[in-house]
């Protein structure tokens, strides 16, 4: 009796997870955590849970069609966004704490809310402008910068989102907008913590700062339109000779694309440490890169390289793995260490995960997986959906089917 008792608390064991789950009830989900949070939706209402599914703010409703924006400060504040009556709200401890309308808000970033506001405006027919503003973690105004400058789209009475900069690395940037006759001239700059310019409006497109260096547009003599890089102070770092943006710097590289579609690499002084010659080219990792060497993505070989461009190791064809993601778009980086990809075997095609050693980080199983966030991934596998963790194991799981 007993030796029968033993076998079935050892077999119960062995099909219990070996990791704590949770389910959600939830009808939809963003794809991806920020801040250690991920919006999702109940009914008509929405809310946040952490990495382990636990609720971590009261579900309301912010209008039937648009998530709210999921960028917490670390005190638990947190923007959401209502489309009905195109509305921001800062919300602490429960209370909107937004000192006026905001019309938008990107959410936290380094302890700042960027949001846009409507000012009054005598130039425009209904006498309004859309302008910027920066409010703290209390919901005030963290400083003001130059009128001229805080007005983001004062003729056309309206404003596009992506015209705003969230802080990184101490640094926002800022859109600036004249107007000589019938002829409208937009630049960007940068602005610090203090509402302060430092780098003037001198770009015709701008990025987030990432690991001191931003990537910034302007056009070459000809009005083509060139990308370079950048350091905090406004010095070039790499010439304005890029047809093709290059990605932001990670671990102190940045993957180039020539005229050709090739990828190479960058290093943070401007020099060209790996010649353009990949038809695919992931973020370097613990000094390694994935990258398919040929010039057509799909006869191409798979290898591990080191900084060098020094081959480590050799995967296969690129008829074993597909670095893109369900929409086409590649998917280049690793994440929280794991590059998301698929793998097709005998037909059928499964996603999974590689480390920066080539080795297999998550089983080639799942139906689909997004990129890693927080050390959590969105993921289906069949009529299962939900978050798993760097290990292909599930954290939350979703009361339904959630795609």
């Amino acid at each position: 009796m007993i030796k029968q008792f033993l076998v079935y608390v050892a077999a119960t064991l062995v099909a219990m997870p070996l990791v704590a789950q949770k389910m959600v009830t939830a009808d939809y989900a963003e794809p991806s955590f920020k801040q250690n949070f991920v919006a999702i939706k109940k009914g008509i209402y929405w809310g946040y849970i952490d990495t382990l599914g636990n609720e971590v703010s009261p579900f309301t409703d912010y209008g039937t069609q648009y998530k709210p924006t999921t960028k917490f400060n670390t005190n638990g504040v947190y923007v959401s966004y209502n489309q009905t009556i195109n509305q921001a709200y800062i919300y602490k401890a429960g209370k909107n704490i937004a000192p006026f309308n905001l019309v938008t808000a990107l959410g936290y970033s380094e302890n700042i809310c960027v949001g846009i506001k409507k000012i009054p405006d005598t130039r425009t027919i209904s006498k309004l402008a859309y302008a910027v503003c920066y409010l703290d973690t209390n919901g005030k105004e963290a400083f003001t910068i130059k009128n001229e400058l805080q007005k983001i789209s004062i003729y056309n009475n309206s404003y596009n989102a992506k015209e705003l900069g969230s802080f990184s690395n101490g640094l926002a940037f800022f859109k600036e907008e004249k107007r000589t006759g019938y002829n409208t001239t937009i630049k960007y700059g940068y602005i610090n913590k203090k509402g302060q310019e430092v780098i003037p409006p001198i770009y015709i497109k701008a990025n987030a700062f990432k690991d001191g260096y931003a990537i910034v547009c302007r056009l070459d003599e000809f009005g083509i339109e060139k990308w370079g890089v950048i350091n905090k102070t406004g010095k070039e770092i790499a010439p304005f000779i890029y047809s093709n943006e290059p990605t932001p710097f990670y671990n102190g590289i940045s993957i180039i694309q020539n005229k050709q579609n090739l990828y190479g690499y960058l290093d943070s002084l401007g020099k060209i440490i790996i010649e353009p010659k990949y038809a695919f080219a992931s973020s370097f990792n613990n000094g390694h890169a994935i990258v398919c060497e040929g010039e057509n993505l799909y006869q191409a070989t798979i290898k591990i390289i080191d900084t060098t461009g020094k081959t480590i190791k050799t995967l296969g064809s690129n008829t074993d793995y597909e670095f893109i993601d369900n929409t086409g778009a590649t998917k280049p980086f690793f994440e929280n260490n794991i590059l998301v990809c698929k793998q097709n075997s005998d037909g059928d095609v499964h996603y999974g995960g590689l480390d920066s050693e080539g080795k297999t980080a998550i089983p080639f199983k799942f139906d689909y997986i997004e990129a890693f966030s927080c050390n959590r991934a969105y993921a289906t596998l069949g009529n299962k959906s939900g978050f798993i963790d760097t290990k292909g194991d599930w954290i939350i799981i979703f009361s339904k089917p959630i795609f």
